[in-house]
């Protein structure tokens, strides 16, 4: 079973030891936090590694290269986000970002040794799916065929695929929680090509109950046919879980899945650590990996 810490954090600050302790066992950071040295300290903790790579979303694409950016009504789009925190640049992706994507991510596999798993983050066109359904953004310079934006997505995976293969690393990628089709994420495909789905149902920054999360996992347990390995959060927005419901949540997410990953370990309090490391083996017996 995949036992999954997300930290947003450099590892060499993190106590790696409680990380094991608290019942994980893999801890998952974007490349941008990783060394080789910092890879093996990990390791040598007992964790396994996975690395995130943010493919279609940043400020830096949008300067780099201007037709990623989308333009509604003649204007560029701004950053979107929560109130007072409009931190998302979503980029479309152009053919001259696709191929930039993948030399970073055959840069990564180059250069980071004994990283296990690669995860594609927002590969996916532009859109804030946490204010709901129906915020796949619609611009002037975007696809509104959403065969076509499928298309250009599982292409690019496949592409991505081949270099993870050729190094002996296996393929994990975020799913939105729904509208699938709108961000270019054929589900079908997407699963045939990735080892690992991990869909983000994050409850509390969706406005959900916690027993949304068991409605969206039934729908992706009938949609792919690959690993799940469901992504709740710790994290306290809008506001902070209470111990209950992280239990129940986690409950759910490990219930007939390949495990879970919680987003954050930083956020993770005493009483959720606690909480996780009571959890224990998965009812479905899968091992710890």
């Amino acid at each position: 079973m995949h036992r999954v810490a997300f930290t947003f954090q450099d590892p060499s600050r993190l106590p790696l030891s409680e990380v094991k302790g608290t019942g994980f066992s893999t801890l998952i950071t974007s490349y941008k936090n990783l060394s080789s040295k910092t890879i093996r300290s990990i390791k040598k903790a007992g964790l396994h590694v996975w690395v995130e790579v943010g493919c279609f979303v940043g400020e830096d694409l949008w300067i780099k290269y201007s037709s990623s950016r989308p333009i509604q009504n003649g204007d560029p789009l701004e950053k979107l986000g929560p109130t007072g925190n409009p931190w998302y640049a979503g980029v479309i992706p152009t053919k001259e970002v696709v191929v930039d994507r993948l030399e970073l991510i055959e840069s990564i596999l180059k250069n980071l040794n004994g990283v296990e798993t690669v995860f594609l983050d927002f590969c996916r066109y532009p859109g804030r799916w946490e204010d709901g359904k129906g915020h796949a953004v619609a611009a002037d310079n975007i696809r509104q065929d959403t065969h076509e934006r499928q298309r250009t997505i599982t292409s690019f995976i496949r592409l991505v695929r081949t270099l993870c293969d050729a190094k002996n690393v296996s393929l994990g990628i975020f799913l939105t929680p729904y509208d699938h089709a709108a961000y270019g994420q054929d589900l079908a495909k997407v699963s045939t090509l990735c080892q690992l789905s991990a869909p983000m149902l994050y409850h509390a920054i969706c406005h959900r109950s916690v027993a949304w999360i068991d409605e969206r996992l039934v729908f992706f347990k009938n949609s792919v046919t690959n690993d799940i390995v469901p992504v709740i959060q710790s994290i306290p927005e809008p506001n902070p879980l209470t111990p209950e419901e992280f239990t129940t949540s986690l409950r759910i997410a490990m219930h007939n899945t390949s495990g879970a990953m919680v987003l954050t370990y930083e956020a993770m309090d005493k009483a959720m650590k606690e909480a996780y490391r009571k959890q224990g083996p998965s009812p479905n017996g899968l091992p710890n990996c």
